[in-house]
């Protein structure tokens, strides 16, 4: 399963601190567990965003936990835009075969290309 991160400092963070926070995450290493499939760091918030792959929530709640002291995290669940056209058509909100909306196909096309 792939789950996104939404890493934010939080408020009460001195300078320094925000730094070794910085520091810190640049060393971080991925636990056994966890494949890292992406991390960006934004300018804005959320801070820190990162897409990681695990069986269940489990390894990524336990990933997330050292972090807490600098950062409030959002973890969601999340799925590529292929599997999610297949749960929307298994679901029957999209047909299978037939017209597609202009917006859909071009979901779809760019899906394929990645």
């Amino acid at each position: 399963m792939l789950f996104v991160n939404l890493m934010t400092l939080k408020p009460h963070l001195t300078r320094q601190q925000i730094d070794q926070a910085s520091q810190r995450r640049a060393r971080w290493r991925v636990p056994n567990g966890l494949s890292l499939v992406a991390e960006y760091w934004v300018q804005g918030s959320p801070q820190v965003i990162s897409i990681v792959q695990a069986e269940n929530v489990g390894p990524v709640l336990a990933a997330n936990y050292p972090w807490t002291d600098v950062f409030d995290i959002e973890t969601h669940p999340a799925m590529s835009v292929e599997d999610g056209l297949r749960a929307l058509q298994v679901a029957g909100i999209i047909k299978r075969r037939g017209r597609r909306p202009k917006a859909l196909i071009e979901a779809m096309r760019a899906a394929s290309e990645t």
